[in-house]
């Protein structure tokens, strides 16, 4: 059975001293606790506060990946969560018009990432 959560909140965990994302039932009933990594908690809490920052994050490189290929996200379900790690499953959705190629942040035509000046 899939229930829909949203993120309700990012907090410490006092024992552990980790961030723990706290997801929420949409029908209010219930929580569900995620500990992720101090990186990860950071990223989660920037796009929380829309925060821009001066290069591209991971997720930022996915979205971007996404738009290019006109495809969205449209669900991520844990699908397991054995020993406090959650394994999942992201469903993505492409709208009609198809894409044959996508370009991301290309270099200019004259330059190559190790050419030196």
């Amino acid at each position: 059975m899939e229930v829909e959560m949203t993120i309700r909140g990012l907090l410490m965990d006092p024992v552990s001293n980790m961030p723990i994302v706290i997801l929420k039932d949409v029908a209010g009933e219930s929580v569900l606790p995620i500990w992720v990594g101090v990186y990860e908690a950071n990223a989660i809490a920037l796009e929380m506060e829309k925060v821009s920052t001066p290069r591209p994050m991971t997720h930022d490189l996915i979205k971007n990946v996404l738009t290019g290929l006109e495809t969205h996200v449209h669900k991520v379900v844990a699908v397991s969560y054995t020993h406090l790690i959650v394994t999942s499953r992201l469903a993505a959705l492409k709208s009609k018009s198809a894409v044959t190629s996508t370009r991301f942040n290309p270099l200019p035509a004259s330059s190559t990432p190790n050419e030196s000046t």
